[in-house]
């Protein structure tokens, strides 16, 4: 400000000390890498989130230290809670005593599954990793997502969101059985 003030220097100096190509070039190239870049990714983005026509729902509800399930058919409703099996509960395969719960959810296989998830207190995540699935369940708002398998079998996963004492006892198992 003193070296460059009114009072020091009454002619300003004309150097041209940047270059107008250069600097048109390096704010341009990027801005199309850019936007290059991204179109694709939120084409993509938006292909992901395509409602798929669904054939059963599931409403999934977390609680402190269970979760709460309706199923959703077109003939049917079902309702039930899903907590941990104590060591009493287990008659035989000690291997699975914290992956197994009191009632799997039964889905048939080569079906699309629209699953919403919600929670009744705090942050939970309801998560099936095998499926690539893990989806929060926020107190007051519903997150959507679709499950569909091809095979056949059990697979298992529980909460991964720390909501609280026993948040690991938190077992999911889906079974995947023929229509």
């Amino acid at each position: 400000m003193v070296k460059f003030n009114y009072k020091s220097n009454k002619i300003p100096a004309k150097n041209d000390n940047h270059n107008s190509k250069l600097e048109g070039i390096w704010t341009i190239i990027p801005a199309i890498r850019i936007i290059v870049t991204r179109l694709p990714s939120f084409s993509l983005l938006y292909i992901l989130d395509e409602y798929h026509k669904y054939e059963m729902s599931l409403k999934i509800v977390g609680n402190q230290w269970y979760w709460s399930y309706e199923l959703e058919t077109p003939t049917y409703d079902i309702e039930f809670d899903s907590g941990i099996l104590t060591i009493e509960d287990l008659t035989s395969n000690i291997r699975r005593y914290r992956l197994s719960c009191t009632s799997a959810i039964l889905l048939p296989v080569k079906t699309y599954v629209r699953a919403l998830a919600s929670s009744n207190d705090v942050l939970h995540s309801w998560a099936v990793p095998t499926l690539g699935i893990k989806m929060d369940a926020c107190p007051g708002r519903s997150n959507q997502f679709f499950i569909k398998s091809d095979r056949l079998g059990s697979f298992y996963g529980q909460c991964s969101e720390f909501c609280g004492r026993f948040h690991g006892y938190r077992p999911i198992e889906l079974r995947f059985t023929k229509a």
